[in-house]
C-alpha cells in the first residue's frame, strides 16, 4: 500500500511502482524403501557434502502449500536456497519414498496429491513427471515398503481418501496398480508401521485413524489385509507411531492417538495386541512428527513435537516408559511441520524442524544442550511495505535492493549477472505499509537513498559502504497507507523531495539535501490514504505541477513548486483505493495523457487530459485490480509500446494497455498470485537482459519474469534464495 514516484526519482528502480499498496496435518514422509523401521516424519540421513565450491546440498523441502516448490538446505553454510520444480503441484497427502531397486534405484519418487507424481532424478538433480497413481490420495496418503513375499520391494501406497484403497509401487517398471482393499476406511490421521520382529514379522498395520481405533495387518505372503488389533484408544489427525528401540519395552511400537488427546497405545509384536501406553504432555495434532535423538543427555529419547500451533513438545524416555516436556521450539508448528538430521556441516547433530504452517521459520534442535535455536528461514517474505530501488555505483553497482517490507529490517539484493537474490543490509528499522524510497540527488548525500520505514524513522543507505545509517526523522506524523514522494524540479524548493504521508491525513514534509533535514510541507487539499500516486504533468496550462491522487475518494491536488503549495484538482470518475498507480500514454489518440488503475478490486481507469485539466472515465480492465497492482512498459518484442498491468488481488491476472486502441485485454498469468507489496523492476544486465522482475508480495517469496519476446511470465529467483512458506504437503528427502 505504497505509492509510485515519479520515474525521475526512482532512478534505477521500478518505473512507477503501484500505489497502495493450512486442513489436515502434514501427510508425514514414509521413506521406507530403504526398510528402515518406521518412524513418522523419520529424519533421512543427508549425503556427505564439503563446504568448497561447488557446495552440495543434503536434504531436499518439498513447500507443498498447493505449490511446485522445493529448497535445498546447504549444510556448510547452514542456508537454504531454491531447489528444482516439480512437475505438479504438492498437496496435503504428499509424501516421499526413496527408490532402491530397479532402473530408478537412487531416485525419489514424489506423490504431489491427487493421482499425480513426480521422480527425482539424483544424476541431474531435477525432477521428471512420474507415473500416475490409479486413484486420487487423500490427505493423509502414506506409504510403506513391503518387505517380503511375493511383492517384496515394492511399496505400498494407503490412499486415505476417506475409502479402503491402496495402490502398490513397481520399481521394476516404474508404474503404480491397484492394491488390496484395508479392513475399514483410513482418513485424517492414518499412518503405517512395518513389523520387525515375532510371529507377525514381515506384516506392517495401517492405523486407520479418523476417530476409530481399528487397523488393518497387511499379510506380505498373500497380499492382503485383514482385520488387525484394536488400539487402547480412537486416532485422528497428528497421529503417529516410532519404534522403541531400547529399555523394557524394546521392539514394541508406540502410537501416538493424535488430536484425541494426550493418549498413545503400545503395540507388542509378541503378542499382536495394543495396550494402553503413556501419557504425553500434551496434545498433538496438525504438523505433529518426531524424531530420535541420537546424542547428548537425551540419547535414545524420541522428541514428538505436538504441532497444533503451538511450540510444545514431550521427550518419550524408554528407559522409565513415560513421557515428560521437552524444549519449547522457536515458532509454532503447524500443517507440513517436519524435521530432518544434519550429517556434516557446523550444525552435525543437529535436527532442523520446519515448523512449516504458511511460515518460513525453522527450529534448530542441540542434543548437547536439548534446546531449541532459531535455524535458517526457508525464505524471506515480502508483504506490506516492500519496495524496490536500482543501485548505480559502489561495490553493488547495477544490483537492485528490495526492501521486503512486513515490519521487518531485512533486505534482498538482485544480481542480474547470476540472476538470483542474497541477503541485503539491514535496514536502521523496520519497514511497513507506507514505506517507499527516493534518490537523493545533490548535497552532502548525494548518491544515496532515502529509505522511509513507515511512521517517522528513515534509513540512509550508502552505496560505497553497502549499508543503512539513521536518517532524519519524517516531520509530523510519519508515513502509512498512500505514502508517496516526488522530486521538486522548479520554484523556491527546487531540489527537494517532497513526503506525502499518507495514513488518512493531509500533512506533507520537505526533504532539504543540503542539511539533510526533513521540515513541515505544505498540506494536500484533503486526506491522502491508501491508493494515493502521483505524476508530473509534462503539458498544457499546469505543466510543471505535480498531480496528486489521493486515494481513498476521488480528490485529487495538484502542487504548484512556484508557490510551494497544493490547490485542489480535478474530479476523478470513481474513487481510487488500495492498489491504485498511474502511466503516461506515449503514443495512438491518447498521446500525452495519464492513466489511473483505480483499483480496490475494480475494473476502473481514468484518464487524465493536461489539456482540459480534468479526468474522464478510461477504459475498462478484464477483471478487478487491488492491492498489489502495478505496471511497466514493454520495450521490446511483439508487445512493444504497451504497458502490462498486474492487476494484483491475490491473483495472478495481467492486463495488456494497447495506446493504439485505448483498450485494455487480458495477459499473460504471473507465475505468483500477486498481492500488497509486489512491484517490479527491469533487468538491465546479465542472461535475464531485457526482461521485468515482478515480486509477489502476498507474503511470499516468489516472483515472475517476464519475456517480451514470448509474452508470457516464468518463475524467477525467490528472494533470498529459497522457496517458501512451506504448508500442507511439506516434507524433505535426503539426497
Amino acid at each position: 500500500m505504497r505509492c509510485i514516484r515519479i520515474a525521475t526519482v526512482f532512478a534505477l528502480a521500478v518505473a512507477m511502482l503501484h500505489c497502495g499498496s493450512l486442513i489436515s496435518e502434514l501427510n508425514r514422509i514414509k521413506n521406507l524403501a530403504e526398510g528402515q523401521p518406521v518412524t513418522t516424519n523419520a529424519p533421512t540421513t543427508p549425503t556427505t557434502t564439503t563446504s568448497t565450491t561447488p557446495r552440495t546440498p543434503s536434504q531436499l523441502s518439498v513447500m507443498g502449500n498447493t505449490t511446485p516448490h522445493t529448497a535445498l538446505y546447504y549444510p556448510d553454510t547452514h542456508t537454504f536456497e531454491a531447489g528444482p520444480s516439480l512437475t505438479g503441484n504438492a498437496i496435503a497427502g504428499a509424501h516421499t519414498f526413496k527408490l532402491s531397486s530397479g532402473p530408478q534405484a537412487g531416485n525419489t519418487l514424489v506423490i504431489l496429491g491427487g493421482t499425480a507424481s513426480s521422480l527425482y532424478l539424483a544424476t541431474t538433480k531435477s525432477f521428471i513427471t512420474g507415473p500416475a497413481l490409479t486413484i486420487a490420495i487423500g490427505s493423509a496418503a502414506n506409504s510403506f515398503l513391503i518387505t517380503a513375499g511375493p511383492q517384496s520391494g515394492k511399496t505400498m501406497v494407503v490412499i486415505a481418501n476417506a475409502g479402503t484403497s491402496t495402490n502398490i509401487y513397481d520399481p521394476d517398471t516404474n508404474t503404480f496398480s491397484a492394491g488390496p482393499a484395508l479392513s475399514a476406511v483410513a482418513s485424517n490421521g492414518t499412518h503405517s508401521f512395518q513389523i520387525i520382529s515375532g510371529p507377525q514379522a514381515g506384516k506392517a498395520i495401517v492405523v486407520h485413524a479418523n476417530g476409530v481405533a481399528t487397523t488393518s495387518l497387511y499379510d506380505s505372503s498373500t497380499n492382503t489385509f485383514s482385520a488387525g488389533p484394536v488400539l487402547s484408544g480412537p486416532t485422528q489427525t497428528g497421529g503417529l507411531s516410532f519404534l522403541i528401540a531400547s529399555g523394557a519395552q524394546s521392539g514394541k511400537t508406540l502410537v501416538v492417538h493424535g488430536c484425541c488427546g494426550a493418549n498413545t497405545s503400545l503395540y507388542d509384536p509378541g503378542t499382536n495386541t495394543f495396550a494402553v501406553g503413556p501419557a504425553m504432555t500434551g496434545t498433538p495434532s496438525t504438523g505433529a512428527h518426531a524424531f530420535t535423538v541420537t546424542s547428548g543427555a537425551q540419547s535414545g529419547k524420541t522428541l514428538v513435537v505436538h504441532g497444533n500451533g503451538a511450540t510444545t513438545t514431550s521427550l518419550y524416555n524408554p528407559g522409565t516408559n513415560t513421557f515428560s516436556a521437552g524444549p519449547t521450539l522457536t515458532n509454532v508448528a503447524n500443517g507440513g511441520a517436519h524435521a530432518f538430521n544434519i550429517a556434516t556441516g557446523p550444525q552435525e547433530g543437529k535436527t532442523l524442524v520446519v515448523t512449516a504452517g504458511g511460515f518460513t521459520k525453522t527450529s534448530l534442535y542441540d542434543p548437547g544442550s536439548n534446546t531449541f535455536s532459531a535455524g535458517p528461514d526457508i525464505s524471506a517474505v515480502v508483504t506490506n511495505g516492500a519496495h524496490a530501488f536500482g543501485i548505480s555505483s559502489g561495490t553493488q553497482s547495477g544490483k537492485t535492493l528490495l526492501v521486503q517490507g512486513g515490519n521487518v529490517t531485512t533486505t534482498s539484493l538482485y544480481d542480474p549477472t547470476s540472476h538470483k537474490f542474497s541477503a541485503g543490509p539491514t535496514l536502521t528499522g523496520p519497514a511497513n505499509t507506507g514505506a517507499h524510497a527516493f534518490t537523493i540527488a545533490s548535497g552532502a548525500q548525494n548518491g544515496k537513498t532515502m529509505v522511509m520505514h513507515a511512521g517517522l524513522a528513515t534509513s540512509l543507505y550508502n552505496p560505497a559502504t553497502d549499508s543503512f545509517s539513521v536518517g532524519p526523522n519524517l516531520s509530523g506524523a510519519g508515513a502509512a497507507a498512500g505514502a508517496l514522494a516526488f522530486l521538486i524540479s522548479s520554484g523556491g524548493q527546487m531540489g527537494k523531495t517532497l513526503v506525502v504521508h499518507g495514513g488518512g491525513i493531509a500533512t506533507t514534509s520537505l526533504y532539504d539535501p543540503g542539511i539533510n533535514t526533513f521540515a513541515a510541507g505544505p498540506v494536500v487539499t484533503t486526506t491522502a490514504s491508501a491508493g494515493a500516486c502521483a505524476f508530473e504533468i509534462s503539458s498544457g496550462a499546469q505543466i510543471g505541477k505535480t498531480m496528486v491522487v489521493l486515494g481513498g475518494g476521488s480528490a485529487s491536488s495538484l502542487y504548484d513548486p512556484g508557490t510551494n503549495t497544493f490547490s485542489a484538482g480535478p474530479i476523478l470518475p470513481n474513487n481510487s483505493a488500495n492498489g491504485a498507480h498511474a502511466f503516461l500514454i506515449t503514443t495512438g489518440a491518447q498521446s500525452g495523457k495519464t492513466m489511473i488503475v483505480l483499483s480496490g478490486v475494480s475494473v476502473n481507469t481514468a484518464l487524465y487530459d493536461p489539456g482540459t485539466n480534468t479526468f474522464a472515465a478510461g477504459p475498462g480492465l478484464t477483471t478487478g485490480a487491488s492491492g498489489g497492482g502495478h505496471n511497466f512498459p514493454i520495450t521490446s518484442g511483439a508487445q512493444a509500446g504497451k504497458t502490462m498491468v498486474v492487476l494484483g488481488n491475490g491473483s495472478p491476472n495481467t492486463n495488456l494497455y494497447d495506446p493504439g486502441t485505448n483498450t485494455f485485454s487480458a495477459g499473460p498469468a504471473t507465475s505468483a498470485n500477486t498481492s500488497t507489496g509486489a512491484g517490479a523492476f527491469s533487468i538491465t544486465a546479465g542472461t535475464q537482459s531485457g526482461k521485468t522482475l515482478s515480486f509477489a508480495a502476498n507474503s511470499t517469496a516468489l516472483t515472475s519474469v517476464y519475456d517480451p519476446n514470448t509474452n508470457t511470465f516464468s518463475l524467477g529467483p525467490s528472494v533470498l534464495g529459497a522457496y517458501g512458506p512451506p504448508n500442507t504437503g511439506a516434507g524433505s528427502f535426503g539426497l
